[in-house]
């Protein structure tokens, strides 16, 4: 039976928790999201779990934050004009936006001249829980190795915020 190792592709359920027990996501009643071990899609601490594992193995893992997102950096946590976003409609509290460089940030609050926002990870500063399923582990082609992610009709993410 195949194991999980680099350059395989491999397609998951997961549910990732706080600390509280809070579900922050959880894909068990859809498809399985697709990875590319070894690529760097997921945070090194589940890569290391998972490697060596086979299809229906399940694992709980704990990640501090330390080990996942980082701890909250205050010094990304600032003051823009409503001018440097790109959609001012949507500045609503923890409302993610796109400022007129690129960057994706959270707003935090805004005033009649200002917007704070945060442009940490959305889960940075949070020790976060994981419980994930490998459904099926495929040989990844030489076409999604060159890419660093597989090549599925469904091929995402697990979320705006980032890879898990």
């Amino acid at each position: 039976m195949m194991t999980i190792q680099h350059n395989s592709v491999v397609y998951l359920h997961y549910a990732i928790n706080d600390s509280e027990g809070n579900i922050i996501e959880d894909n068990f009643k859809y498809a399985p999201e697709p990875y590319l071990h070894g690529a760097l899609g997921l945070l090194p601490k589940l890569e290391e779990a998972l490697t060596n594992k086979k299809a229906g193995d399940t694992i709980e893992l704990f990640v501090s934050a330390e080990n996942a997102y980082g701890a909250i950096n205050n010094s990304l946590i600032y003051k823009v004009g409503a001018e440097e976003v790109e959609e001012e409609s949507l500045l609503e509290p923890n409302a993610l936006v796109r400022l007129k460089n690129g960057h994706e940030a959270i707003v935090v609050a805004k005033d009649d001249t200002s917007i704070l926002i945060d442009l940490n990870h959305p889960l940075a500063g949070k020790d976060l829980y994981f419980k994930i399923q490998v459904v099926s582990i495929r040989a990844a082609t030489e076409k999604e190795i060159l890419n660093g992610y597989p090549i599925t009709e469904s091929a995402t993410c697990c979320g705006g915020s980032g890879c898990c």
